[in-house]
């Protein structure tokens, strides 16, 4: 019957629901987040794995919010929500508030093993 349906088309006159998905722009432009916004990526073997944001006391150890999480599911990416329970796995990308200086920004990534990465032209504004 679903397939059917999708097949036919809605009854809105071919007006199809348009899902919205969140992108980190949305989120630095929502957040106000221009000039602090990090882009971060868990690499292999990072000791962040397998913990929850909650566990590992970003804020206080490091000055850095989470604001989202970019993960790869069935061959795209997609946000996920960055609460205090979500657990973080390898290869996952963080939008990471930190205001810190480019010295303490190399240490946290070399201590948590995260990899910067570019904020490319999709979260321009």
């Amino acid at each position: 019957m679903l397939v059917v349906r999708r097949w036919l088309g809605s009854s809105e006159g071919g007006k199809q629901k348009e899902v919205y998905r969140r992108t980190f722009r949305d989120l630095i432009r929502d957040y106000q987040l221009a000039g602090r916004a990090r882009r971060l990526a868990i690499r292999k073997g990072s000791p962040l794995i397998g913990h929850s944001l909650d566990e590992l006391h970003l804020r206080s150890r490091y000055g850095a919010n989470v604001v989202g999480i970019e993960r790869w599911r069935r061959f795209r990416r997609v946000m996920v929500s960055a609460t205090g329970g979500t657990e973080l796995r390898e290869r996952d990308v963080l939008l990471v508030d930190m205001s810190a200086s480019e010295v303490d920004l190399r240490e946290f990534c070399r201590e948590q093993m995260l990899e910067p990465m570019v904020l490319r032209g999709e979260y321009f504004f």
